[in-house]
């Protein structure tokens, strides 16, 4: 089999990861953007609309506002935590653009770490399908909490998309990418992935093969740790805000809803340091 196309271990690798997310299909690529860019280009065309919750990760909001935008591709943005009116708001203005074609968002956002409400997604884009007549395909993008500690398949996402580099990789020693869901979606994938070439290479899958022995425990354990940090820094004199899924709180909307779509908490956070900007410059600088 040519390279460009597949090989067994890749095989192998696209069915285990596609087991891990309760999907029917996975693909992988060299990057999680080229799993991001692909998905999306097999999906949008010119006179279509992209309908994406706000923020997104850079090189996304990137991709969208830059690179598809100059395809005649319209864009229109709502925000992450929006509530149903404000969401079917942004799904009326996105038809009167064209035919949505795609729901794209992450959850939770990077780096702050915002919740987006995966069963009110699938909601928006049943109900643009009732009136357009057909759904656009929900994508999400789980690489803030990964396989392990989040599967929007579950809640009625169509394909989820990852950076694999980060979680599933978990040794610093590659650079990878993943699209999970049902087959007949990942196939119209496939084949841009083929034309582009953006498949992850032969020793690259070998190394992600080895690093799924472990995720779980690698995910858990990050997991821990960053909420042992998580809860000192909260009670930093010098940090003002702090952004992590694990300080939510069970009585408000964004900690049940946190609670209800993801079993971890993740182990990135974000935080805001207005009398330690100096010095946490210097600090990043080394």
């Amino acid at each position: 089999m040519y390279s460009r196309f597949s090989t067994p271990n890749i095989d192998l690798l696209e069915t285990r990861l596609a087991i891990l997310d309760g999907g029917e299909a996975a693909l992988t690529f060299g990057s999680g953007m080229a799993a991001i860019a692909t998905t999306l280009m097999a999906f949008a065309g010119a006179g279509d609309v992209v309908l994406h919750t706000v923020p997104l990760y850079g090189g996304t909001d990137a991709f969208l506002n830059r690179i598809l935008a100059r395809q005649n591709i319209q864009i229109e943005a709502v925000a992450a935590e929006a509530d149903e009116p404000a969401f079917l708001a942004a799904a009326a203005s996105a038809m009167a653009k064209g035919p949505v074609r795609i729901l794209y968002t992450e959850t939770p956002t990077n780096p702050h770490n915002e919740i987006v409400d995966l069963a009110l997604c699938r909601k928006i884009a049943d109900h643009i399908g009732n009136i357009q007549g057909f759904a656009p395909i929900l994508v999400c993008d789980n690489t803030l909490l990964g396989p392990v500690g989040q599967q929007p398949l579950a809640h009625g996402v169509d394909l989820v998309v990852y950076s694999l580099t980060k979680y599933v990789g978990g040794h610093s020693d590659l650079l990878a990418g993943a699209v999970v869901g049902a087959k007949a979606l990942t196939d119209k994938i496939y084949s841009i992935r083929s034309l582009l070439g953006g498949v992850v290479d032969p020793h690259t899958a070998w190394l992600l093969t080895r690093s799924l022995e472990t995720v779980t425990l690698r995910m858990r354990a990050a997991c821990d740790g960053a909420e042992r940090v998580a809860a000192f820094l909260e009670r930093h004199a010098k940090v003002s805000r702090l952004n992590y899924p694990g300080l939510l709180n069970v009585s408000e909307r964004r900690g049940r809803l946190h609670r209800k779509q993801s079993s971890l908490n993740g182990s990135t956070f974000s935080l805001m340091s207005a009398k330690a900007v100096p010095r946490l410059s210097a600090f990043w600088m080394g």
